[in-house]
């Protein structure tokens, strides 16, 4: 009897009978007659195999669906966290920077207010540092240059008070920067380096909104520099150097002043050129090889400008500050801004 590996009853039957002395050919013949497609398929249909190729088919196309939708929720709670954090990082700069602007101009409404009702400077609040107190301190007192309005004022030494705070909580403080009619009102720092106070606060919290910073090249005194050069982020959300940009507005260009409040004066800048430029532009400049040079410069600055005014001119003793600010969507894309000095108060 043949050992039997696979059950299948025509084959079973096929054996048996030849054992019985039937002939081959006739049960072979009898055999593939009595069979179904379902013997010739090892008992399955071809229905049933086509189904079970269709199923393999949506586990398959579900398989990958459920990578996609996968992958789809991980994109989509990566972004989120982006935009959660993102929102967060404006938040914490808007309070660490709404705090000390608070400040800043409640100190110098209370000083003007001062000023206007005649009060002797030192008649009220934190006693005034003379200049040689300032002096001792490394702050360079400046005699301004010809063509340079020189102002007398009390402010100034209000504002020293301030500008003093300002530098006990960070010894990089430069100054304090205005302008009218926009959100710039930050205080200024002066790191050893263009690269920290671009991730980094005024009081050196990581922040992606940095800080308004100025050039690490540039003296700590705003009259050794023949163009100081001031940096801060474009922010989406209006803030640091974001509204500067309303000097694209021929109005605003024509009418508004920039202040900076320092250890030795206040210093205004005239607003005399803004244009589009890239980030390997030399805009930037702080050392020239001569006044000549330096003047040239200053012309080729103002030929670029959007808009045009009448009646600046440029000598060796000029003093220019330029402010420079990401173009949004463009990576190398700058924003230069540049004033010529006005006038000095201290």
């Amino acid at each position: 009897m043949r050992k039997k590996k696979y059950s299948n009853q025509n084959v079973d039957n096929y054996y048996s009978s030849l054992e019985k002395g039937a002939s081959p050919e006739n049960l072979f013949s009898q055999s593939l007659s009595d069979m179904t497609p379902e013997d010739f398929l090892g008992g399955e249909s071809q229905a049933v195999i086509s189904e079970k190729q269709k199923k393999k088919k949506r586990n398959a196309s579900n398989a990958v669906s459920n990578v996609f939708i996968l992958l789809f929720g991980l994109c989509f709670m990566f972004c989120l966290y982006k935009i959660v954090d993102i929102l967060a990082q404006y938040r914490t700069a808007d309070k660490i920077y709404d705090v000390i602007a608070d400040d800043f101009a409640g100190a110098l409404a209370a000083a003007e207010e001062k000023m206007a009702i005649g009060l002797p400077r030192d008649a009220h609040g934190a006693p005034m540092q003379s200049f040689e107190q300032i002096k001792t301190q490394g702050a360079v007192i400046y005699e301004p240059s010809k063509g340079v309005d020189k102002l007398s004022s009390s402010r100034f030494m209000q504002m020293l008070v301030k500008l003093e705070e300002l530098k006990d909580n960070n010894q990089d403080t430069f100054g304090y920067i205005s302008v009218p009619g926009t959100k710039v009102s930050y205080p200024l720092v002066k790191g050893n380096d263009n690269e920290y106070y671009l991730k980094h606060s005024f009081t050196e919290t990581t922040l992606k909104a940095g800080a308004i910073f100025v050039d690490f090249r540039n003296s700590f005194s705003l009259s050794d520099n023949k163009n100081t050069v001031i940096y801060g982020h474009n922010m989406e959300n209006g803030a640091m150097f974001h509204s500067v940009l309303k000097y694209l507005e021929e109005d605003f260009f024509r009418s508004t002043d920039l202040t900076i409040y320092t250890f030795d004066g206040i210093f205004t800048y005239e607003i005399f050129s803004i244009y589009e430029t890239t980030a390997d532009d030399d805009y930037f400049r702080v050392w020239f090889s001569g006044d000549s040079d330096f003047v040239e410069f200053c012309k080729d600055e103002e030929r670029q400008s959007k808009f045009h005014k009448e009646g600046i001119e440029f000598g060796p003793d000029s003093r220019i500050i330029t402010l420079s600010t990401c173009i949004s969507g463009v990576t190398d894309g700058r924003y230069a801004i540049h004033g010529i000095l006005k006038s000095i108060e201290r």
